[in-house]
């Protein structure tokens, strides 16, 4: 068995040959296409085609999904009453 006589700096170093070489694969093999509108555009222009209600409500639910992960299996009792004891 591999785990059995090995300690884990090698499975930290196949790690690393294989990013490695994927990196090498990669940046020989993808030749995205050339995008000439951009160039013609202005700062203005291209800051007005970002969609950041699209990106608020990402990061928004994205946090509030990562929060119940992280709180899932706890039992939290918030109180809503000015008066906990009444």
């Amino acid at each position: 068995m591999y785990s059995a006589t090995s300690s884990w700096r090698w499975g930290a170093w196949v790690s690393i040959v294989i990013a490695g070489i994927s990196f090498i694969l990669v940046l020989a093999t993808y030749h995205p296409p050339t995008r000439s509108s951009v160039g013609e555009m202005t700062k203005k222009e291209t800051a007005l085609r970002i969609d950041f209600i699209g990106g608020v409500l990402s990061v928004s639910g994205t946090g509030v999904f990562l929060a119940g992960l992280q709180l899932a299996g706890y039992n939290l009792y918030i109180q809503l009453s000015l008066f906990p004891d009444v």
